[in-house]
């Protein structure tokens, strides 16, 4: 149904922009998105559809649950990744997981650079090979924060169900 892969390219795209904004996606959004999807798979399908949309969701959130608890992403990713399998199907919601693995890996590649902690890493293994090095780690590791590298994965998690929607149309 076409009315929900519309929703849900919305859904997603207003998730992103409210991650990469404000590093945060909101309640609001999550259960308009799950609402709708209730409605419309009920119409569209009925009760099958219904328990097909129940399954996405759960599935979708229990894919994310123990990144969760390693406090490797938010709630709010947990929960937009249950919404878009509800909106389109277990089966999607799987599609889309490896789909934002990929984004996702390419996105913590490039945050990662561009804090420098990458390169710090392979000055320090050059530095074990040759000393001399030893001082230019020492000022790049001064000018390189500690604290955690995080992204926005509500931006993966949409990059990977618009994937999984061209992927689909192929």
């Amino acid at each position: 149904m076409m009315l929900l892969k519309g929703v849900l390219v919305i859904v997603v795209a207003i998730a992103a922009y409210y991650d990469l904004r404000w590093r945060r996606i909101p309640n609001w959004l999550v259960i308009s998105g799950l609402g709708a999807a209730i409605i419309l798979q009920t119409a569209s399908g009925g009760i099958p559809a219904l328990l097909d949309a129940l399954k996405g969701f759960g599935l979708g959130m229990a894919l994310l649950f123990i990144p969760f608890l390693l406090r490797g992403m938010g709630a709010g990713d947990v929960k937009l990744l249950g919404v878009v399998g509800a909106l389109q199907g277990w089966v999607f919601v799987v599609n889309t997981f490896l789909w934002m693995a990929v984004w996702g890996g390419i996105m913590a590649l490039i945050a990662l650079l561009a804090s420098g902690k990458i390169q710090v890493v392979v000055l320090r293994l050059a530095a074990s090979y040759y000393p001399p090095l030893q001082v230019k780690l020492a000022v790049m590791q001064s000018r390189v924060s500690t604290g955690k590298t995080t992204i926005p994965y509500g931006v993966a998690i949409g990059l990977g169900a618009i994937c999984s929607l061209m992927w689909m149309w192929w």
